[in-house]
């Protein structure tokens, strides 16, 4: 018998429409490869999909979080379920009140799409203009999606008009709760992965640099490797930011194991 629960068809058509998507990018793409992405096995998959199987609370909120869905998707999508997060903001609402949903998208897209921080550097460069037009061209975007990131980083005072009327960027921190973070970053990851075999494909050497090594190494030591790399980094970005601003360039330092890691008895 097939699923004829709202919730249950919202879940198998989101599944759907994402595996569309992978394939439209990849047509080799498999089911077994998404399968793979969700954590879940093919066949379970197929039955999900056909509608022969029901989605538990559990799984639905796995598939939110492997989809990378934004703060408002997810609740949207987990609504039926009556698994929303509760939070002082909301513990008398039935469902997440809007001001939390907002400032969770917001914190969610400056972490997840790449454009918002190059907003930022793009800033104080030399010639910087506060058009969104302007803004777009440099960064090969489309004009919606710069008006929706400055809104966002002004609402969020990462950016605000000076008296001249100039954009600026505040310097701003601000935190967001851990799981909205995690999502936000992996989905990040995945996006720096595309800029880079962008750029690998598009610019010219003297402009881009890819290096890698493989090694052998003792586990015990990526802690403080990671330590290392992140004060390399923090040291070439002083020394890069100190000339004359132009240009917005991403830096990304990837370490990622190759063999299987030896669970320790």
């Amino acid at each position: 018998m097939e699923i004829q629960n709202n919730e249950q068809l919202t879940l198998q058509m989101r599944l759907k429409e994402s595996l569309a998507q992978s394939r439209a990018k990849n047509p080799n793409y498999s089911l077994r490869a998404f399968a793979k992405k969700l954590n879940v096995s093919p066949a379970a998959l197929s039955e999900f999909l056909s509608g022969r199987r029901r989605f538990s609370k559990k799984m639905a909120e796995r598939i939110a979080d492997r989809l990378l869905l934004s703060p408002l998707e997810r609740d949207e999508l987990l609504r039926g379920f009556s698994i929303l997060p509760r939070t002082k903001m909301n513990t008398k609402a039935k469902g997440p009140c809007k001001p939390y949903i907002q400032i969770n998208m917001d914190h969610y897209h400056v972490i997840s799409d790449w454009y918002h921080f190059a907003i930022l550097s793009l800033a104080e460069t030399k010639g910087f203009q506060s058009d969104s037009k302007w803004i777009a061209e440099r960064l090969g975007l489309r004009n919606y999606e710069v008006l929706s990131a400055l809104e966002r980083l002004e609402r969020l005072g990462m950016l605000e008009k000076n008296s001249k009327g100039r954009l600026v960027a505040t310097g701003v921190q601000y935190s967001t709760s851990d799981e909205i973070a995690n999502i936000a970053i992996r989905k990040s990851h995945l996006q720096d992965l595309e800029i880079a075999r962008s750029s690998l494909e598009n610019d010219p050497v003297d402009q881009r640099d890819f290096t890698s090594v493989t090694m052998a190494i003792d586990p015990e030591r990526l802690g403080e490797a990671k330590k290392m790399v992140r004060e390399f980094r923090d040291q070439l970005c002083r020394y890069l930011e100190g000339g004359k601003k132009s240009e917005v360039f991403k830096m990304c330092f990837n370490m990622v194991p190759l063999t299987k890691m030896e669970k320790k008895i």
